[in-house]
């Protein structure tokens, strides 16, 4: 063998060497005690996957709340009487909405009734006149207690048990599927439990 085929020999034998050394030293890893990520570790691999929500009353609200507007399109539920208006014309509440949102991720459940928030009635005043909601139930007869007293659902009666208990959002729920007229009835029974209208039959 001459001095050229000796130094090719050597050098085949060391690739094939180090390549020996390579696949031993990648059973070796593999066969190592593997230590779990701490709960710190965890946490940060989480939050760095996360998106949060860097909401404003300018945010697109779709990107989270499909099933919402998914409700704009849906013939039935309320919300789809609304295409017109968006989603801040009724949720103008910046500050609870701002809190609602704080520490959100793209990732977080969506909340099916809102907590945080409320839904002013004025916001449904600036398109819905009293005098004309009265005036569309007025021969409405769902809410008839025991005793044939019949409440008009828009004219409910002022006193201090209706006042900041009963409004819009009692009945009306935009973007579920809730039957209206139920909603009406269960919110009243939930107070006039005895199904009597007038004051005082159980509380003097």
């Amino acid at each position: 063998m001459g001095l050229i085929e000796r130094k090719q020999f050597r050098k085949m034998r060391l690739a094939a060497l180090c390549v020996a050394c390579v696949g031993v030293l990648a059973v070796c890893a593999a066969c190592a005690p593997q230590t779990a990520p701490s709960a710190e570790e965890k946490a940060s691999a989480d939050a760095g996957d996360a998106v949060s929500v860097e909401w404003s009353m300018e945010s697109d609200c779709v990107m989270c709340h499909t099933d919402q507007q998914a409700s704009m399109e849906n013939t039935a539920q309320a919300a789809s009487n609304h295409a017109a208006v968006t989603c801040v014309t009724c949720h103008n509440d910046e500050s609870a909405m701002e809190k609602s949102h704080d520490g959100k991720t793209a990732d977080s459940k969506m909340p099916k009734k809102l907590k945080r928030s409320k839904i002013d009635a004025t916001a449904c005043a600036s398109c819905h006149s009293a005098e004309d909601l009265k005036a569309a139930t007025a021969d409405v007869t769902v809410l008839t207690d025991q005793n044939g007293t019949t409440v008009n659902p828009h004219d409910v009666p002022a006193n201090s048990g209706h006042e900041g208990q009963v409004d819009c959002a009692s009945c009306h729920t935009m973007h579920g599927e809730a039957d209206v007229q139920a909603a009406a009835q269960e919110k009243c029974s939930s107070c006039h439990h005895k199904d009597v209208y007038e004051c005082g039959t159980c509380h003097e």
